[in-house]
């Protein structure tokens, strides 16, 4: 059996090889810090669990959390290092697919289209939320390994089967249906370009399409189902039980907004911004050779046949539109960082542009090759160090809420008449201000803004978590009872931390904020 294996490992693809080290490498590089510390943030405090499931359109993530439970035979809890390095296990297999989907032949752009899917801030940001990440890792996973099925299978029922994996990835995370489309439509692009006969390029692009919208249509029907069987209906968290039920006008309007974040995405503002600093610059260098790599391949496919050009043309087309599809299936409000992993896709676009434009001299080819590879590599060094300041931000941020609620923790202790049973009753909480304290947006790393994290001490304490928070990392759980916020020496206390905002009432601890 070891020597069956070890002969296998041995006949695979080196392209496979060098991705799956590589995806470890880089991915130790930029995720170490969250691979390694335990980062609590927002949900992340709250629950041993994966959040809302079904409720949310996420039936598959229900299923995973069931079979997870009975494979362990206990709980679901929140590992760093376990969850973590599970997850880049998937973004390599995942890169693998990739590789197998658009057949990138170059070892080298290999290694980086699996350090930039590693690296891309997406990951990190979920790290945040490292309770399931593994879990959309899979969605990755089934998403991708769904899409080859459709696009590269000769058989009725594997392509069926891709359609109910990316419809079950997007049953995982409904965000990270845009990545799948997308890759379903670079091997669309890729049949078009190398494809000689018209109703074999229809055939497998009709097929390969055809297969990526129903997906979500099985999702839907499958998510109506689970719903039935449960009794239950979707929740309005972020839109998710009006998708599909917008206005035409609405959803052009999030088409437009697709298109000018594609090309404009500093526009967006710091809300979910994946292309910080140089980066941003690298971005418009990519658009604009990718564009031109595209250009010269499509007056190559014009001299061969009308009918490809001008599918190559609407393929194209329809690039900002599915990378960025999101807007158009929850609205542009209501995307946050962990809703944009299809944004990485534009470098993988260039790496295929590069390998599929053949010159008839080596000059412009190692020009071209040369420059892409020069890019590629400032964007991996750009984008693990961009990874490594969110988490030294992220924990400053989070000791230094621990930091003011231990500090609370003793003036409410100190507080004259204190005893141990009293119980505690936190007027105004989740609403404190307080000047003394360092705004997250100060300093050297005020360019880290992403919305997954709260990456100042006010952020944490106004979090609807901060109360689990100091329970689970200051060991500080009295008993809390409300019900004084209505009392008129209360209304008189001032706001903490001034003196005065922590009091005895009535045998209760009562701090106002």
């Amino acid at each position: 059996m070891t020597s069956d294996f070890a002969e296998w490992l041995k006949r695979l693809d080196i392209r496979y090889k060098s991705a799956m080290i590589s995806t470890f490498i880089f991915g130790i590089i930029s995720q170490g810090m969250g691979l390694f510390n335990k980062l609590s943030v927002h949900d992340d405090v709250m629950y041993y669990g994966v959040g809302a499931t079904y409720t949310s359109g996420r039936w598959m993530l229900h299923i995973l959390k069931r079979l997870e439970e009975k494979f362990y035979g206990d709980g679901h809890y929140s590992l760093p290092a376990f969850n973590g390095f599970l997850a880049i296990f998937l973004i390599g297999l995942s890169v693998c697919l990739l590789i197998r989907l658009l057949d990138i032949r170059s070892m080298f752009f290999c290694i980086f289209i699996s350090g930039i899917m590693v690296s891309f801030p997406v990951i990190t940001c979920l790290f945040a939320f490292v309770f399931t990440i593994h879990f959309y890792m899979i969605a990755l996973f089934f998403g991708l390994l769904g899409a080859c099925f459709v696009c590269r299978s000769e058989k009725w029922y594997v392509w069926m089967a891709g359609i109910v994996l990316m419809g079950a990835s997007t049953g995982i995370y409904q965000a990270f249906y845009p990545l799948t489309i997308t890759a379903v439509l670079f091997f669309m692009i890729d049949t078009v370009v190398k494809s000689d006969d018209v109703r074999s390029m229809l055939r497998k692009t009709v097929t390969a399409g055809a297969g990526g919208l129903l997906a979500m249509v099985f999702y839907f029907a499958a998510n109506k189902m689970y719903l039935a069987a449960h009794h239950a209906v979707l929740s309005d968290y972020k839109g998710v039980n009006n998708m599909g039920k917008s206005s035409l006008r609405e959803y052009l309007s999030r088409a437009k907004d697709a298109y000018e974040e594609f090309f404009f995405p500093e526009k967006i503002g710091s809300k979910y911004f994946m292309y910080p600093g140089r980066i941003s610059l690298l971005y418009k260098v990519c658009l604009v050779l990718s564009i031109v790599l595209c250009i010269i391949l499509f007056v190559r496919v014009l001299r061969r046949s009308r009918i490809h050009a001008l599918l190559l043309v609407l393929l194209l087309a329809v690039i900002p539109l599915a990378v960025n599809f999101i807007d158009v299936m929850a609205g542009r409000k209501e995307v946050h960082s962990l809703m944009v992993y299809a944004q990485v896709l534009p470098f993988v676009f260039l790496i295929w542009a590069v390998e599929n434009v053949h010159f008839e001299k080596r000059l412009p080819q190692r020009v071209i090759t040369a420059v892409a590879a020069v890019i590629a590599s400032a964007l991996l060094v750009m984008y693990c160090r961009v990874d490594n300041k969110c988490y030294l931000k992220a924990i400053f941020a989070q000791q230094e809420a621990i930091s003011y609620l231990t500090t609370l923790i003793t003036q409410i202790k100190e507080t004259e008449g204190y005893k141990d049973e009293y119980p505690v009753a936190f007027v105004n909480a989740k609403h404190i201000s307080d000047t003394s304290v360092k705004p997250g947006d100060d300093g050297a790393l005020s360019d880290i803004t992403y919305n997954t994290y709260r990456f100042d001490v006010i952020g944490y304490i106004n979090s609807y978590s901060w109360l689990k928070f100091m329970q689970q990392w200051t060991g500080y759980a009295p008993t809390v009872v409300e019900g004084f916020d209505e009392l008129e020496e209360v209304k008189k206390m001032p706001s903490y931390p001034d003196d005065g905002s922590i009091q005895i009432i009535d045998d209760t601890v009562v701090v106002k904020f």
